[in-house]
């Protein structure tokens, strides 16, 4: 087993957020550590709501796992990698691990931009928004949206007309079956060509209300 697999593995425990991962890496020394230890060893922690997660270990098969983020062609980066993204180190809450779907690595190396809006746009936001898009694009910038309606596709699609690379923040999994929303799928094909798909929630995961402020903060 690999250092990622095993956060992804911990991600898949039901209750077992962001900052949960990062307190049992932090004890165990890694997340791989975490995972192989006994339910004693998470009990001993001394928090009542890890023994649950701890024997949902049972329920989840690596193989399986693993075939999973084969199958989808998705590369796991924890918190501790040292390619995870250096502006996601300096907010509050950062995520434990991403999961990226697509070619671009470079998020550390080249500026990244946001464009969000309405999903429902005026003709002048419509305007603005794809002008931006183009612009700032060819201008060297990664252009970052969240793939949602309005005007966050309308800058994705812009910047790949103009030649650009973008990245889609999601608040579902990057699977094509739990992709949100599931209409902009073949946009979210384009985009993985040159650009990513990225998220902290594993595949299979679908959207809710919860999760779009969560990815919020990864997109800012």
């Amino acid at each position: 087993m690999n250092e990622p697999l095993a956060f992804h593995l911990l991600n898949r425990l039901p209750g077992c957020g962001a900052k949960t991962i990062r307190f049992l890496v932090g004890h165990f020394g890694s997340a791989q550590a975490a995972w192989e230890a006994s339910d004693n060893a998470w009990e001993a922690l001394g928090q009542p709501r890890l023994t649950p997660m701890a024997q949902g270990r049972q329920t989840i098969q690596p193989e399986r796992e693993a075939a999973l983020l084969a199958q989808w062609n998705i590369e796991v980066f924890p918190f501790t990698d040292e390619h995870f993204p250096v502006l996601l180190r300096e907010i509050p809450d950062p995520p434990a691990l991403l999961y990226v779907r697509g070619a671009f690595r470079k998020w550390n190396e080249r500026p990244l931009l946001a464009i969000v809006g309405s999903r429902k746009f005026t003709g002048y936001g419509k305007q603005v928004g794809n002008e931006l898009a183009r612009a700032l694009s060819q201008a060297g910038y990664t252009i970052v949206s969240g793939l949602a309606f309005g005007i966050d596709s309308i800058a994705h699609q812009a910047t790949l007309e103009a030649g650009g690379t973008t990245l889609a923040i999601l608040g579902s999994g990057i699977d094509d079956e739990c992709l949100s929303p599931q209409s902009h799928l073949p946009l979210a094909q384009e985009i993985i060509t040159d650009g990513a798909l990225l998220s902290e929630l594993a595949p299979g995961a679908n959207a809710t209300v919860g999760t779009f402020p969560a990815r919020n903060r990864i997109m800012a």
